[in-house]
């Protein structure tokens, strides 16, 4: 029953095709805690480039992170370099769409591993460019959902 259900589960995505319809980037959008508090991701390229993320709070821009997205040899195993290569970490990343024409971008454990990263590290910081003036230590740390979901063209 467990391996039926995967099997659907697995046949309901496949993998989104590498040509993007918006001219000026696509936006996603990923929700993490309450419903004033949103993310977005901006990509222009489908296989390699930039992706930017920032964090909104109602109408208040909070910071920005670009991470380097990159895939191997035509798109069969993609990932995501937020910082550099020493400090930085690589997390594995699916484009998928669903059976219902819903596209998302998944990121393997990336909230974990940031979650990690300061826990265990005091002295790690994703570089972001802040918008407001940071506040308490909490405020501080850059925590990124792992989902984000096509929302429109930019």
């Amino acid at each position: 029953m467990k391996s039926r259900i995967l099997a659907g589960c697995l046949l309901a995505f496949s993998y989104v095709p590498s040509v993007l319809a918006c001219e000026n980037g696509e936006l996603y959008v990923g929700q993490k805690n309450s419903a004033s508090e949103g993310y977005s991701l901006t990509t222009r390229f489908s296989t390699s480039g930039p992706f930017i993320f920032e964090k909104w709070q109602g109408k208040t821009h909070i910071w920005t992170v670009e991470g380097e997205f990159g895939c191997s040899n035509g798109v069969p195993i993609c990932g995501l370099l937020l910082g550099d290569n020493e400090e930085g970490i690589d997390i594995l990343v699916e484009s998928l769409e669903a059976s219902n024409g819903e596209r998302f971008y998944i990121f393997t454990h990336l909230s974990q591993t940031l979650h990690s990263k300061y826990r265990w590290n005091e002295a790690y910081e994703v570089k972001a460019t802040w918008h407001v003036e940071r506040a308490a230590q909490e405020d501080q740390q850059v925590i990124l959902p792992n989902i984000f979901r096509f929302e429109s063209c930019r």
